[in-house]
């Protein structure tokens, strides 16, 4: 059975799949991977299903001892990926030999990498799913941040014919294109001076953001909230304000209800879009009504 041997982490590498769904009713996030368009490409790549897990790694990749020959496809930020000191080529499956080590360097762009191995992970999942959860993940599922020393199996199968995905349609993270957001269920309530300091200009993503949320660096105007607001569901791509005017747009480790007005919410391929951006770099929003029925 091929195993990944993790020699260094790097920053924050972890065994992620499509999350939790099912169980927000009992205040369970939903989890998984963060931008899922390349989670789930990674997989058909290598021929998994597309919930299979992968490994999600985070501006620094993690050095990798393969014992066993395996088939992978990286995706998602560009890591400069080696194997054996050889440069591999992203989003198209790779076989690579017994005995090897994949390395990653210099962040190229993007935020985030997706690592797909053909074959079944053996890994143990909580409430179907093999991602860390949010809180607690030590007492719940041993798959937590990887550390030195871990040691990940494969069942392999049979390897695929190539398969690439075309470089035409590869995303270009270079590119600073305007989030697409659908109005919230408090979009109404929020004056004209805040939504044209939202969707007018770009915005800087602060350090201080994470799986749970990411954070605009600078404060909008201040709320003149007059609705007492109660908690209510929330989900991941639901932008809260808070009354001092801070933006949080919840990722996919969020909390399953919040108390603040719900400003707007991103789509799922937007959401994934964001999740490439990495604190300091800027973007911007823009609104999109859905046609009535």
């Amino acid at each position: 059975m091929p195993k990944l041997h993790i020699i260094t982490p790097g920053l924050h590498t972890t065994l992620q799949d499509l999350g939790r769904s099912g169980y927000q009713d009992k205040g369970v996030p939903v989890g998984g991977a963060l931008d899922l368009t390349s989670a789930t490409l990674a997989n058909q790549l290598v021929g998994n299903p597309i919930d299979a897990p992968v490994l999600e790694m985070v501006i620094k990749g993690p050095v990798l001892h393969i014992e066993g020959s395996v088939q992978v496809a990286l995706t998602g930020a560009d890591l400069s990926p080696t194997f054996d000191g050889v440069p591999l080529p992203m989003y198209e499956n790779v076989r690579l030999p017994d005995g090897g080590e994949l390395r990653f360097g210099r962040l190229q762009s993007g935020c985030r990498a997706y690592l797909a191995v053909r074959g079944e992970w053996q890994a143990q999942a909580w409430l179907s799913s093999v991602s860390p959860p949010a809180h607690g993940a030590e007492l719940l599922t041993p798959n937590s941040i990887l550390q030195k020393g871990h040691v990940l199996e494969v069942l392999s199968t049979n390897f695929l014919p190539k398969r690439f995905y075309p470089s035409y349609a590869q995303p270009n993270y270079q590119t600073l294109l305007p989030l697409r957001v659908l109005p919230g269920p408090e979009y109404d309530q929020f004056d004209d001076s805040f939504l044209q300091w939202f969707f007018g200009r770009n915005h800087r993503i602060s350090p201080d953001s994470n799986r749970m949320g990411y954070r605009l660096d600078e404060a909008g105007p201040a709320l003149d909230w007059t609705t007492e607001m109660i908690s209510s569901a929330v989900l991941p791509g639901t932008i809260q304000v808070t009354g001092g005017g801070k933006v949080m747009i919840l990722m996919a480790d969020a909390q399953t209800t919040g108390g603040y007005p719900r400003l707007g919410v991103m789509p799922g391929r937007e959401l994934a879009r964001l999740a490439q951006w990495r604190p300091g770099l800027e973007t911007g929003f823009r609104l999109e009504r859905l046609a009535s029925i």
